[in-house]
């Protein structure tokens, strides 16, 4: 079975495409790493608190800011969206469509042919309910918070085309950041 599956055209198919989502340029990985200093600052010492109503505050990022309609590219599965369109289809597709006056959600046109059941589906948060309670239990369990509704859908936004946008804006500020760690070494 393992080799079927290794000769598989199909499974080559969309290994490869699963990885190019973390491609620069086509059949190269390219990573960078920051200091363990920046590491171990953390996402809040590069972008802030979190807002006391994170709800309120990613609506309002995905679907009020000034870029929250321009179109992006998501290179991976070859998705165009936008953060409004993005936030709609995660957080209540059966209304955005309509909010959005789009006739339709972006495809990922990468997922043709065999490998059209992995494209996404626009799933309103409740469809996951069961199994966020049961991932919750365990969590609690082993004494942890239980994940948040909003955590939730952060989490699927970032696994969405959205992680683009995220990364490119992480990126941008860690550059700044030591940018600015380094202009205070002088």
């Amino acid at each position: 079975a393992v080799t079927e599956l290794e000769q598989s055209t199909s499974a080559d198919k969309a290994s490869r495409l699963l990885n190019s989502k973390f491609e620069v340029e086509e059949n190269v990985v390219t990573m960078s790493y920051g200091s363990d200093s920046s590491f171990f600052m953390g996402l809040e010492h590069l972008i802030g608190p979190p807002k006391p109503r994170l709800a309120e505050a990613m609506v309002g990022e995905h679907c009020g800011a000034p870029d929250s309609r321009r179109f992006f590219d998501a290179p991976n599965f070859g998705t165009r969206t936008t953060s409004a369109i993005e936030w709609w289809f995660v957080h209540d597709p059966d209304r955005g469509l309509d909010h959005l006056n789009i006739a339709a959600w972006p495809q990922e046109t990468k997922l043709v042919g065999e490998l059209q059941g992995m494209r996404r589906k626009p799933l309103p948060p409740s469809a996951f309910g069961a199994e966020r309670n049961r991932r919750n239990d365990q969590l609690q369990e082993l004494g942890h918070a239980p994940f948040q509704l909003a955590e939730f859908i952060a989490a699927r936004l970032y696994t969405g085309p959205m992680y683009k946008k995220y990364q490119c804006v992480l990126r941008a500020m860690g550059s700044l950041q030591a940018a600015d760690l380094h202009s205070n070494d002088l």
